[in-house]
């Protein structure tokens, strides 16, 4: 035997019982306003929800201000400054009510002290990462290299202290990229990009000092039209010394500074160089122009000379820039780059 329903007139919203769940569907009159309608399956009752649980009170912004303001520091005093304290326990230190109001007004917004943690020993604020700490080191080793190159140009031969200046200049950018990431990591980072820059600084000096001596010895390239009258006065001391008369010649020169075109006209008598422009004033231009493309050849074989010479010592000389010293200076270089990279140098 089916049980009874309970079914609600769609008229009068009254309730009455009917005998049997066979009669769903069928249209009945109501006892109750006599009108028609339809059983509908009954609904099945819905289950109450649970009211939701009080949330857990929280403790004062000052307390966890406090609390929070502790555990920082002794993380920052364990981390940091454990080897020059001495065992014990110690206070915290007061901190001034202008440094705890803006934690304060971040405690506000956090209900969470162990988020505001987080954040104090997080990503962001021990700096941007490897890649930031290799950008700083290679931005203070081009202003390194640029006073070292300045200094090589000035001074032409080797300066051993520079290496510490660099290791000092790459130190600092890693320190400022890494923030307060501590430790060997930037330190070695400082310490690898020190000793590539002296390496690359002592090769660009070699590079100016093999230049500055080609420039001594061999000289630059002169002025083609020079050239070509300085053909022109050889002839005139050829057909002086055929004749039997003597050549003054005047005393030989000092050698040419560095980026100094040679002076041709210094090597020759004066009345033999008047003698000479005279005679190429008066020349053919075809005789001119055949006399220029000789100079020009001649000045592509000067050209190639020095370009020879420079890189024929620039290697010898890198490898004797390398002194005594440099043993010295080096290693105190990159133990600089290390101490400011790991921050672990003396306040």
């Amino acid at each position: 035997m089916s049980n009874p329903i309970r079914v609600e007139c769609t008229h009068c919203s009254s309730t009455f019982r009917v005998k049997s769940a066979g009669a769903i569907g069928k249209t009945v009159d109501c006892p109750k306003c006599t009108g028609k309608f339809v059983i509908q399956k009954p609904r099945p009752k819905s289950k109450p929800k649970p009211k939701p649980k009080p949330a857990p009170e929280l403790e004062s912004d000052e307390d966890v201000f406090l609390a929070d303001i502790d555990a920082n520091r002794r993380a920052r005093r364990k981390r940091r400054r454990s080897p020059q304290l001495e065992e014990g326990n110690h206070e915290p230190e007061e901190v001034p009510l202008a440094l705890a109001r803006p934690q304060l007004r971040r405690l506000k917004k956090k209900t969470n002290p162990a988020e505001e943690l987080e954040d104090e020993e997080g990503w962001l604020s021990m700096g941007l990462g490897f890649p930031m700490w290799i950008i700083g080191g290679c931005l203070g080793s081009l202003v390194g290299l640029g006073l070292w190159a300045l200094m090589g140009y000035l001074i032409p031969f080797p300066l051993g202290w520079m290496a510490v200046g660099m290791g000092f200049m790459v130190g600092l950018g890693v320190r400022l990229s890494a923030g307060e990431n501590d430790g060997v990591g930037p330190g070695v980072t400082a310490a690898v990009i020190t000793l590539f820059s002296i390496i690359i600084a002592k090769f660009i000096t070699a590079m100016i000092i093999a230049a500055w001596l080609a420039d001594l010895f061999v000289g630059v390239p002169a002025d083609v039209e020079e050239l070509s009258i300085q053909q022109i006065a050889d002839e005139i001391v050829d057909e002086r010394n055929d004749a039997g008369q003597d050549v003054d010649w005047p005393e030989k020169q000092p050698l040419q500074g560095m980026g100094q075109q040679q002076d041709v006209s210094s090597g020759y008598p004066p009345d033999i160089w008047a003698e000479a422009e005279m005679r190429w004033e008066e020349m053919p231009i075809e005789e001119q122009q055949a006399r220029r493309e000789e100079a020009e050849n001649e000045q592509d074989r000067a050209e190639d000379g020095q370009e020879e010479f420079e890189s024929a010592h620039v290697g010898d000389i890198f490898i004797f820039s390398f002194g005594l010293l440099d043993f010295i200076w080096i290693p105190i270089a990159v133990f600089t780059a290390f101490q400011l990279g790991a921050n672990i140098a003396d306040n």
